[in-house]
């Protein structure tokens, strides 16, 4: 099957994800998942497993330790985390 013009410039283009540095304001959270869906996610078309994998590893800070009890707590009691 031939390759689309526009796959093959989208595998040319590298896109960095932005960071989400744990600020504590839930707007600034709200922008950082629409850049993450509108400018990344959506570039690549990315599945909803690995939409979460890639955002934890944007996530730095006190939301990142956050994060990783949540998972952790998750773990513990056997719950699957879904988006």
């Amino acid at each position: 099957m031939p390759r689309d013009d526009d796959d093959e410039i989208v595998r040319r283009i590298k896109v960095d994800p932005p960071t989400f540095y744990g600020v504590h304001d839930l707007k600034v959270f709200s922008y950082w998942l629409a850049d993450m869906d509108d400018y990344y996610f959506n570039w690549y078309r990315i599945s909803d497993e690995r939409k979460v994998r890639l955002a934890r590893m944007r996530l730095t800070g006190s939301v990142k330790i956050y994060w990783t009890s949540v998972e952790e707590d998750c773990a513990r009691n056997r719950v699957l985390i879904e988006i």
